[in-house]
């Protein structure tokens, strides 16, 4: 009868850590992020973050400041 209450106080522990444990971890899905390729350089970055250049009817992207400032002055040079 002793190893009887022995073994169900440890499956009840077992039991009680184990859900715990399981109910802790956050249910999240894989994250879903747009991504698009740099007008200039072509690495690809968060479109949320973007540096865009209307022309004309056009709209570029850009992944920084650098990459715009770029394009800017290569077109002046034209």
């Amino acid at each position: 009868m002793k190893y009887l209450v022995l073994a169900l106080l440890f499956f009840l522990l077992f039991w009680y850590y184990k859900k715990g444990r399981l109910s802790s971890k956050p249910k999240r899905g894989p994250l879903e992020v747009e991504m698009r390729p740099c007008s200039l350089c072509g690495v690809y970055f968060v479109f949320s973050e973007r540096h865009s250049l209307e022309e004309g009817s056009k709209v570029l992207y850009f992944c920084s400041e650098k990459c715009l400032k770029e394009y800017q002055e290569k077109k002046e040079v034209k």
